[in-house]
């Protein structure tokens, strides 16, 4: 520029215009710079958020899945619960029809038995006397 502006030819006017020109030229190219570098921002700004979003995508994920094993644990421990209550009724059922057998094993012992089941062998010989009874009526004439 000074080169331009030394030489005689060029004007003090031209040479006016030639530096208004230059710094026109650097006020844009500042400009330009600026802009691309706010783009950058932009575009810096904008892989954040998507990085945000994914993380926060991987954390509902995370939390759905922790959903869904509580949802399962929570149905185990309802099978488990109502295996466990089904198996206390049926020992508690089992213990009442045990109680019930040994009440009627305790009914059928009191029962009185006849005296020929309670007979028991013995040394000494006994002897029954038998005696022959007829028991036809006779009818007598008068």
């Amino acid at each position: 520029i000074h080169e331009i502006c030394r030489n005689e030819e060029t004007s003090e006017t031209d040479c006016k215009e030639i530096v208004e020109n230059i710094e026109i030229c650097e006020d844009i190219i500042i400009k330009e710079e600026r802009e691309e570098e706010r783009e950058e921002e932009v575009r810096e700004e904008e892989r954040e958020e998507e990085i945000r979003e994914e993380e926060e995508e991987k954390l509902i994920h995370e939390i759905c899945r922790n959903e869904k094993l509580q949802k399962q644990i929570v149905k185990k421990q309802q099978r488990i619960l109502r295996s466990v209550k089904i198996s206390s009724q049926k020992k508690k059922h089992q213990k009442q029809i045990s109680s019930q057998k040994r009440k009627e094993k305790k009914k059928e012992r009191k029962k009185s038995v006849s005296y020929t089941h309670l007979t028991l062998p013995t040394i000494y010989s006994v002897q029954i006397s038998v005696v022959a009874v007829s028991l036809k009526k006779k009818n007598l004439i008068h």
